[in-house]
Protein backbone atom coordinates (compact mmCIF):
# COMPACT_ATOMS: atom_id res chain seq x y z
CA UNK A 1 0.00 0.00 0.00
CA UNK A 2 1.79 3.20 -1.09
CA UNK A 3 1.61 6.67 0.99
CA UNK A 4 -1.53 8.04 -0.89
CA UNK A 5 -3.66 4.85 0.06
CA UNK A 6 -2.79 4.95 3.34
CA UNK A 7 -3.54 8.46 3.53
CA UNK A 8 -7.44 7.74 1.61
CA UNK A 9 -7.84 4.77 4.61
CA UNK A 10 -7.09 7.15 7.09
CA UNK A 11 -9.55 9.44 6.11
CA UNK A 12 -12.43 6.73 5.17
CA UNK A 13 -11.84 5.68 9.11
CA UNK A 14 -11.40 8.79 10.74
CA UNK A 15 -14.64 10.60 8.89
CA UNK A 16 -16.75 7.30 8.66
CA UNK A 17 -19.97 6.57 11.03
CA UNK A 18 -18.04 3.77 12.15
CA UNK A 19 -17.13 3.87 16.01
CA UNK A 20 -13.00 4.77 15.39
CA UNK A 21 -10.80 2.20 16.59
CA UNK A 22 -7.36 2.93 17.18
CA UNK A 23 -5.19 0.12 16.48
CA UNK A 24 -1.53 0.33 14.56
CA UNK A 25 -2.48 0.27 11.68
CA UNK A 26 -4.70 3.69 12.21
CA UNK A 27 -1.44 4.97 14.06
CA UNK A 28 0.59 4.38 10.84
CA UNK A 29 -1.79 5.73 8.47
CA UNK A 30 -1.60 9.11 10.66
CA UNK A 31 2.26 9.31 10.87
CA UNK A 32 2.31 8.64 6.89
CA UNK A 33 -0.72 11.43 6.89
CA UNK A 34 1.22 13.81 8.69
CA UNK A 35 4.62 12.89 6.54
CA UNK A 36 2.94 13.63 3.72
CA UNK A 37 1.76 17.14 5.20
CA UNK A 38 4.95 18.23 6.79
CA UNK A 39 6.62 17.51 3.52
CA UNK A 40 4.24 19.52 1.78
CA UNK A 41 4.36 22.31 4.15
CA UNK A 42 8.00 22.33 4.36
CA UNK A 43 8.42 22.71 0.18
CA UNK A 44 5.80 25.84 0.41
CA UNK A 45 7.71 27.54 3.24
CA UNK A 46 10.96 27.93 0.96
CA UNK A 47 11.61 31.07 -0.41
CA UNK A 48 12.53 32.40 -3.72
CA UNK A 49 15.80 35.46 -2.60
CA UNK A 50 16.86 37.60 -4.85
CA UNK A 51 19.94 39.19 -3.66
CA UNK A 52 21.41 43.14 -5.00
CA UNK A 53 24.75 43.54 -4.04
CA UNK A 54 27.61 44.65 -6.75
CA UNK A 55 29.71 43.01 -8.50
CA UNK A 56 32.99 42.57 -8.64
CA UNK A 57 33.81 43.30 -4.78
CA UNK A 58 35.38 39.48 -4.41
CA UNK A 59 35.63 39.96 -0.29
CA UNK A 60 32.25 41.35 -0.54
CA UNK A 61 30.85 38.29 -2.25
CA UNK A 62 33.37 35.66 -0.48
CA UNK A 63 31.86 36.31 2.89
CA UNK A 64 28.11 36.76 1.52
CA UNK A 65 28.15 33.19 -0.16
CA UNK A 66 29.93 31.74 3.06
CA UNK A 67 27.86 33.64 5.19
CA UNK A 68 24.27 33.84 3.62
CA UNK A 69 23.79 32.09 0.80
CA UNK A 70 24.97 28.28 1.60
CA UNK A 71 23.40 28.57 5.19
CA UNK A 72 20.08 29.70 3.92
CA UNK A 73 20.71 27.33 0.70
CA UNK A 74 21.15 24.94 3.30
CA UNK A 75 17.51 25.49 4.72
CA UNK A 76 16.29 24.94 1.29
CA UNK A 77 15.53 28.35 0.02
CA UNK A 78 17.06 29.57 -3.20
CA UNK A 79 19.57 32.41 -3.23
CA UNK A 80 20.35 34.10 -6.53
CA UNK A 81 22.36 37.26 -7.69
CA UNK A 82 21.20 37.60 -11.50
CA UNK A 83 25.04 37.51 -12.56
CA UNK A 84 24.31 33.37 -11.41
CA UNK A 85 22.30 32.81 -14.55
CA UNK A 86 23.48 33.09 -18.19
CA UNK A 87 20.36 34.29 -20.52
CA UNK A 88 20.13 35.54 -23.90
CA UNK A 89 17.52 38.26 -22.46
CA UNK A 90 18.90 42.00 -21.30
CA UNK A 91 20.03 41.65 -18.06
CA UNK A 92 17.84 44.96 -17.11
CA UNK A 93 14.66 42.39 -17.70
CA UNK A 94 16.36 40.12 -16.01
CA UNK A 95 16.28 42.02 -12.94
CA UNK A 96 13.35 43.10 -13.00
CA UNK A 97 12.04 39.40 -13.40
CA UNK A 98 13.98 38.57 -10.61
CA UNK A 99 12.99 41.56 -8.47
CA UNK A 100 8.85 40.45 -9.06
CA UNK A 101 9.43 36.92 -8.93
CA UNK A 102 11.33 37.28 -5.58
CA UNK A 103 9.63 36.58 -1.76
CA UNK A 104 12.30 38.52 -0.28
CA UNK A 105 14.95 40.64 -1.69
CA UNK A 106 18.37 40.97 0.24
CA UNK A 107 19.97 44.62 -0.79
CA UNK A 108 23.91 44.71 0.25
CA UNK A 109 24.41 48.66 0.70
CA UNK A 110 27.97 48.36 2.20
CA UNK A 111 29.38 49.59 -0.95
CA UNK A 112 28.28 52.69 -2.61
CA UNK A 113 26.83 51.01 -6.20
CA UNK A 114 24.59 52.70 -8.39
CA UNK A 115 23.11 49.92 -10.32
CA UNK A 116 22.38 48.49 -6.41
CA UNK A 117 20.34 51.54 -5.96
CA UNK A 118 18.65 51.36 -9.01
CA UNK A 119 17.44 47.95 -8.02
CA UNK A 120 16.79 48.98 -4.62
CA UNK A 121 14.72 51.19 -6.25
CA UNK A 122 12.72 49.20 -8.52
CA UNK A 123 12.13 46.80 -5.73
CA UNK A 124 10.62 49.50 -3.35
CA UNK A 125 8.67 50.82 -6.37
CA UNK A 126 6.68 47.58 -6.11
CA UNK A 127 6.82 46.82 -2.65
CA UNK A 128 8.57 44.33 -2.42
CA UNK A 129 9.81 43.03 0.52
CA UNK A 130 13.84 43.92 1.08
CA UNK A 131 16.26 43.27 3.86
CA UNK A 132 18.69 46.10 3.64
CA UNK A 133 22.43 44.75 4.75
CA UNK A 134 25.41 47.29 5.53
CA UNK A 135 28.38 46.70 7.21
CA UNK A 136 29.00 49.42 10.17
CA UNK A 137 31.76 50.94 8.27
CA UNK A 138 29.33 52.54 6.21
CA UNK A 139 28.49 55.84 7.63
CA UNK A 140 25.90 57.54 6.09
CA UNK A 141 22.99 55.69 3.50
CA UNK A 142 21.84 57.96 0.60
CA UNK A 143 18.59 60.19 1.69
CA UNK A 144 16.02 58.26 0.31
CA UNK A 145 16.61 54.90 1.61
CA UNK A 146 18.29 56.30 4.93
CA UNK A 147 14.94 55.38 6.78
CA UNK A 148 14.32 52.18 5.56
CA UNK A 149 15.52 49.62 8.23
CA UNK A 150 18.85 48.37 7.66
CA UNK A 151 20.62 45.57 9.16
CA UNK A 152 24.40 46.76 10.23
CA UNK A 153 27.24 44.40 10.99
CA UNK A 154 30.72 44.18 11.72
CA UNK A 155 33.27 43.20 8.85
CA UNK A 156 33.87 40.06 10.75
CA UNK A 157 33.20 36.41 11.15
CA UNK A 158 31.06 37.10 14.48
CA UNK A 159 29.99 40.09 12.54
CA UNK A 160 29.00 37.97 9.19
CA UNK A 161 27.25 35.24 11.89
CA UNK A 162 24.97 37.92 13.50
CA UNK A 163 24.23 38.99 10.77
CA UNK A 164 22.82 35.71 9.23
CA UNK A 165 21.08 35.27 12.70
CA UNK A 166 19.28 38.39 12.24
CA UNK A 167 18.41 38.01 8.09
CA UNK A 168 17.49 34.23 9.39
CA UNK A 169 14.97 36.01 12.28
CA UNK A 170 13.46 38.51 9.29
CA UNK A 171 13.15 35.38 7.16
CA UNK A 172 10.97 33.52 9.58
CA UNK A 173 8.99 36.12 10.84
CA UNK A 174 7.33 35.73 6.98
Amino acid sequence: MDIEDSTIGYFEKLFSKEPLTIDQEFVDQLYQCSKIFTKKYEEENKLYIFVIMPFGDDELTKNFERYIKEPLEEEGHSIERVDDSIRATSIIRDIIEHIRNADIIIAELTVDNMNVYYELGRAHEIEQMVVQICQQEQELLPFDIRGVRTIRYKNSKEGYEELFRKVRRFINKI
